[in-house]
């Protein structure tokens, strides 16, 4: 018997795990040798001693209770299955433990056999985890906010660029040569393009910030194709490629009209770019019955992405070696396209061969409810095609703006327009002042001004009862959703720099004319 205790004995001390063996009442009566390495105890120091020596002191109670409560009921939660818990070592340093406890009897009296596990490297491997993940979402966040300020400063001087150079293009009193024409599209162009760049940044600092706005409503898809074709047909004539739109479905899905229409534009736009002269691009669409889904497929017959590069696909900022080809791009059409997809609860996904194409498919949950926004979307559009200009008498516009540039642009622009009287007031103060003298029949708002802001003036002038009625145009280069949700239900219209001269005509045409109010 004593040769079997031994061998017993040697076999516990050879276990990489502590063994530890208790009786009925907490006293120890067995500790191998790994339970030394890990409590600092010698069996002679801890053996005949209580269990609770290896407990934190806040601890000791919890374990007397489960004790006496498992020798009365034989039941307890945390026998059988391992448990994390605190030890505490020899030196009165705590130390994380995983333990399982098992229990048996031995001649009518319970005994109590604990496997314990030193979890420190775990536990500091998973702190250590959580560290860098938090440290990793503020660098994003700090990131996304830096690239949404940047955009904002970036709109300011180019609206300046463009309006000018707008200007320019359609002025009939002085017309530019035809080389100088030529020049002024390649500034125009140029100035376009850095706008897109800016915004698709901009786009996805929305999203990354998680401040990503869907309006769910059911939606035509044929609608949304047929109102992108028209740009869209205009690229692909640049680049010698053919749009052929399949049948669609007119089965309609639960989708963002504005969000899915981008999703479009950015995948008919890649198939068309990264397209073969003389090339196609195929627009199709069919639904899924067994997933309730309407899966619209967009294939090209271009260069195809090199399986190596597919697992990069959906990464910010990676252009998948076309850094140095003459196709424009940012790298971040597809990142946003693919979040604006997941936002709608929709799926996004491709197949690519190389030199043969790519085919994109998108599906969005359909839906049988009628849409009512195609009624709205005519409406808009009407709007939109009427109040042809109104020349009789010379109308009084009040501008707030303190930005040098942009000042002169706007009298550059008024100028065109004799119907027209324009009137600058450079801080929110100056314009009020102005305002209980005058009475403009629209006002244009810029909105980060020193001193009060364009929203506080804007307040203040919709609390004033002789003031209300003048409607109020915020032209701005604030344009992340946080702006756009400080100024909700504030503003008669609101546009972001860099200034669409064509939309800023149609408002001051529609809002300038007294029966309006």
């Amino acid at each position: 018997a004593k040769r079997e205790s031994d061998r017993l004995q040697t076999l516990l001390n050879h276990t990489l795990e502590g063994v530890i063996t208790i009786d009925e009442t907490g006293i120890i009566q067995n500790f191998n040798v790994a339970s030394v390495r890990l409590f600092g105890y010698q069996p002679e120091e801890i053996i005949g001693q209580n269990i609770t020596q290896l407990m934190p002191a806040q601890h000791r109670k919890n374990h007397e209770h489960g004790m006496s409560r498992f020798l009365i009921s034989e039941q307890s939660t945390i026998i059988g299955q391992p448990v994390e818990l605190e030890a505490l070592h020899k030196s009165g340093q705590i130390i994380p433990i995983e333990l399982t406890l098992s229990a048996f009897q031995w001649e009518g009296h319970y005994f109590f056999t604990g496997i314990v596990r030193d979890i420190s490297l775990q536990k500091a491997e998973h702190l250590a985890l959580i560290a860098a993940k938090e440290e990793a979402e503020k660098a994003n966040q700090a990131k996304s906010e830096f690239l949404s300020a940047m955009s904002h400063e970036l709109r300011t001087p180019l609206n300046a660029i463009l309006g000018f150079a707008q200007l320019l293009q359609s002025d009939n009193d002085a017309p530019l040569t035809e080389t100088q024409q030529d020049s002024l599209k390649l500034i125009i162009h140029s100035g376009e393009h850095l706008l897109k760049l800016i915004n698709d940044v901009l786009e996805l600092a929305k999203i990354e910030t998680g401040s990503v706005d869907v309006s769910i409503e059911p939606v035509n898809v044929s609608v949304a194709i047929n109102h992108c074709l028209p740009m869209l047909k205009n690229l692909a004539a640049r680049y010698r490629v053919i749009i052929h739109t399949d049948d669609i479905p007119e089965q309609l899905v639960l989708a963002d009209l504005t969000k899915l229409k981008q999703v479009l534009i950015n995948l008919v736009s890649n198939a068309i770019k990264y397209n073969r002269p003389d090339g196609k691009v195929i627009i199709s669409g069919e639904v899924i019955d067994s997933t309730k889904r309407l899966r619209i497929t967009i294939q090209d017959t271009g260069m195809g992405i090199p399986r190596d590069k597919q697992a990069y696909l959906f990464t910010a900022f990676d252009r998948l070696g076309q850094e140095n080809s003459d196709i424009e791009g940012t790298g971040v059409g597809l990142i946003v396209t693919k979040r604006l997809i997941k936002a709608m609860d929709g799926h996004i996904g491709f197949e690519s061969t190389e030199n043969q194409g790519t085919r994109f498919w998108v599906e969005l949950p359909i839906t049988d409810n009628n849409n009512q926004n195609d009624e709205v979307h005519q409406q808009a559009e009407s709007i939109k095609a009427e109040n042809p200009f109104n020349s009789s008498a010379s109308t009084l516009i009040l501008h707030i703006e303190d930005n040098p540039a942009n000042i002169k642009l706007m009298e550059a622009f008024f100028d065109r327009l004799p119907q027209y009287t324009l009137h600058i007031c450079k801080t929110a103060e100056a314009g009020l002042d102005w305002l209980e003298s005058n009475m403009p029949a629209v006002i244009l708002m810029d909105i980060n001004l020193p001193g009060i802001s364009g929203l506080q003036a804007t307040e203040q002038i919709m609390a004033n009862p002789k003031l209300r009625h003048i409607p109020v145009i915020a032209v701005t280069a604030a344009a992340m959703p946080y702006d756009l949700q400080q100024a909700e239900g504030l503003f008669t219209a609101y546009l972001t720099k860099p200034v669409n001269f064509i939309l800023l005509t149609e408002l001051l045409n529609k809002y300038s004319k007294p029966e309006v109010y």
